[in-house]
């Protein structure tokens, strides 16, 4: 329904054309000087949104995902991994020996209850050691088969996901989770002679990687859990003796000296079989959203009608306030709860593959992101006005300026440089909302747990609001 509203005094205009255009950078139209103007608020415009295949993810996350889960309603996915190393600069040598390491483990972080499925059931993982270098770009249905040797096998794990069997680092960490695997102790040694014979090696992610292509952890017994794991690393273990208060002394001393990083390549390797049911409601015609791996939505923007009904104003003085879309998302049913992907990325379909290949960010033309409102039920992409502005000022517009695909994403904020802290971490869906003192720092395909749900584009609302001179 179109609203007119009238106002009369030209303070109040300018101060509600301010506070509502605090995006606006529009060249269309000129100053609104007289005291006769028309705020006009258009939310006539439909969108319909269909089901697309999106089959494979690009590998642009640090986050793993391993097990596997058979969800009624989604159906049955399965991931393992393969990662590189980041390496530590120096390794303690002082006063060590290569006899005195006494072991070295891989440690498996994950969120406390950030899983899906059963936490008590066994789950059984293998890591093996990769034979050669991965290459990039990769996605998700790489096949490790020609990368690692199944008799090579470097350790092994049960475990459950209750707190009693993923023990915490220390008495403090309640929030997380560890998985350890012990590997064999000469590959600790091969380290420590490494870096005493060519530190150059762990002097920057390429050199190493070059040196130990990384680990294949995969996914041996078990169907009834997966997990996300955030955090990856390498722990050794060692000892040094010395003389304290004139006695023999042994210090139990300890090193993560490998770590899972942005800079080195990790990449989950998803097997994902749709549930019948979710397929049929997509063939029926309903805009599914399904992750990890599953289905994206496409669907045309309605910017042709919107800048025709902006030149049929009927002025030239007249100046573009805002645009938004509110887009409702409703629960599928299954077996575990799924909920909603935590945020969509809204980005033309001409730039999506572009987008992740280059590690790019949303500018609000040709991208947008919106995080699921758990109170309303919608994603809102409240920051359009710069798209329609640009087009606005174009003398045509082609489909691939109103052509979009929705598609789940997580997303990394950093602490800005107003805040006491510069730490980088993640936030995930669930664990509250981003503050105002941390900065967007990257938006990857979603690898967390499983998710998906119905995008109600009949409930939809486009909402188009300009301001002209009234004659």
């Amino acid at each position: 329904m179109k609203h007119l509203a009238f106002i009369a005094s030209l303070i109040t205009i300018v101060t509600a054309l301010v506070t509502t255009s605090c995006e606006d950078s529009s060249t269309v139209g000129s100053t609104l000087i007289d005291n006769n103007i028309e705020i006009v608020v258009d939310s006539t415009y439909t969108v319909s949104g269909v089901s697309v295949a999106n089959p494979e993810v690009r590998s642009r996350t640090v986050t793993q995902l391993l097990g596997s889960v058979n969800i009624k309603g989604f159906g049955n996915l399965s991931s393992d991994v393969v990662t590189q190393f980041i390496s530590s600069e120096s390794i303690d040598t002082t006063g060590i020996t290569i006899n005195d390491i006494d072991s070295i483990k891989l440690i498996l972080g994950m969120r406390r209850g950030s899983f899906v499925g059963d936490s008590v059931i066994p789950m059984g993982l293998s890591v093996y050691p990769l034979k050669r270098q991965l290459e990039s770009p990769m996605f998700s249905n790489f096949n490790p088969e020609d990368y690692y040797d199944p008799a090579d096998c470097w350790g092994s794990a049960i475990y459950a996901a209750t707190a009693t069997n993923l023990k915490n680092r220390n008495d403090y960490d309640d929030d997380y989770r560890y998985i350890n695997v012990t590997l064999p102790l000469e590959f600790g040694r091969k380290i420590y002679s490494q870096y005493l014979t060519s530190p150059e090696t762990f002097a920057t992610p390429q050199a190493f990687t070059k040196w130990f292509p990384g680990l294949y952890i995969k996914n041996t017994f078990g169907n009834g859990r997966i997990i996300s794991v955030v955090s990856t690393s390498i722990k050794m273990f060692y000892h040094r003796d010395m003389v304290f208060n004139g006695k023999d002394t042994t210090i139990i001393k300890s090193g993560i000296y490998m770590a899972v990083s942005p800079e080195v390549i990790t990449n989950n390797n998803i097997s994902y079989s749709m549930a019948e049911a979710l397929k049929e409601r997509a063939d029926a015609g309903e805009a599914i959203v399904a992750a990890p791996v599953g289905y994206d939505v496409e669907f045309t923007f309605p910017a042709r009608k919107i800048v025709e009904d902006f030149r049929n104003a009927g002025t030239p003085m007249a100046v573009i306030n805002s645009l938004t879309f509110k887009l409702p998302a409703k629960y599928i049913p299954n077996d575990y709860n799924l909920a909603p992907p935590p945020y969509l990325l809204m980005i033309k379909k001409s730039k999506k593959d572009e987008f992740f290949a280059k590690f790019q960010l949303p500018n609000n033309i040709d991208s947008f992101y919106a995080r699921y409102n758990t109170a309303t039920g919608t994603y809102d992409f409240t920051s359009m006005l710069n798209y329609i502005n640009q087009l606005a000022g174009q003398d045509s517009i082609d489909d691939e300026d109103i052509e979009f695909v929705l598609t789940p994403v997580t997303a990394t904020f950093s602490e800005s440089a107003q805040s006491t802290s510069s730490s980088l971490y993640y936030y995930y869906y669930g664990y509250g909302q981003p503050s105002s003192t941390q900065t967007l720092e990257s938006l990857t395909p979603y690898v967390m747990t499983p998710v998906m749900c119905n995008l109600d584009f009949k409930n939809a609302k486009v909402t188009f609001t300009y301001s002209k001179q009234k004659i």
